[in-house]
């Protein structure tokens, strides 16, 4: 990777097919793995941070976009692959509209127990970089608490959960940046407003992922992220920047449903 590029990213990671002809699928249940966290620094840890991780988790969910019009002649049916999270217990899970993409599209998601859900996509936002998709709620199933987003402040330490390189259960601990980002983001067709900035380590396969903060509250999902100054000899990453949108946000695109 060229030293000290800083690029924005759209994160959009392809994943495995899904199983075919109708039958149900199941996974291991997922194993939570932990980044090396250097971009948090001390600010980006606390007290008994392992068992929040933990806790929260079972909200996090892997989310497979495929094409049910690709055709026996296309080499895989899948479009997009990433992350989500169950925000009422009724099963509606929120991820990136550059995930979801359209309601035309079919999706799965993948629960934290390993169980694949046939889910529906209702609708996306590409203005609030928001999609909601829908599965049959199940015994057990974990919906993530909304925090207040406008109450967040700087410094103040979170934890996303992702599914970077297809690797589900991937945690990374980081810190606000910024509570509220002034200008609009936008990108490639995409955007939103109020970006919560972050300082953590995220990748591909992350975008639609759930960030909390340390009481395991559901403060924003991952949409975008900027990889910082990079040592390449040491292929060491020095910097990592991402951007959420906030929960307030998701909390009213949920409200319009």
């Amino acid at each position: 990777m060229i030293a000290r590029a800083a690029t924005i990213f759209l994160a959009a990671l392809a994943l495995a097919a899904c199983a075919g002809d109708g039958k149900p699928k199941s996974d291991p249940p997922m194993t939570l793995s932990y980044r090396s966290n250097a971009a948090a620094g001390a600010a980006g840890t606390f007290e008994n941070y392992q068992q929040v991780v933990q806790k929260t988790a079972p909200s996090y969910v892997r989310v497979k976009i495929t094409d049910p019009n690709a055709g026996k002649d296309a080499s895989t049916d899948t479009v997009n692959g990433a992350s989500g999270v169950i925000v009422d217990p009724s099963g509606l899970v929120v991820t990136a509209a550059h995930i979801a993409l359209d309601t035309k599209l079919a999706v799965q998601v993948v629960t934290f127990d390993g169980q694949y859900h046939k889910g529906t996509i209702l609708r996306v936002d590409r203005n609030r970089e928001l999609a909601l998709i829908r599965i049959a709620p199940f015994l057990g199933i974990q919906a993530a608490p909304l925090a207040d987003s406008a109450k967040l402040t700087v410094g103040e330490p979170v934890f996303a959960i992702g599914t970077p390189d297809n690797k589900p259960g991937v945690v990374s601990l980081g810190q606000v940046v910024e509570t509220k980002r002034t200008e609009r983001l936008e990108y490639n067709g995409f955007g939103f407003n109020d970006a919560v900035k972050l300082r953590i380590e995220v990748d591909p396969g992350n975008s639609g992922g759930p960030v909390y903060d340390r009481q395991g509250r559901l403060i924003g999902i991952i949409a975008a992220f900027v990889l910082g100054d990079t040592d390449s000899a040491k292929n060491y990453k020095l910097s990592y920047l991402a951007y959420a949108v906030p929960s307030n946000a998701i909390r009213a695109y949920m409200g319009n449903r």
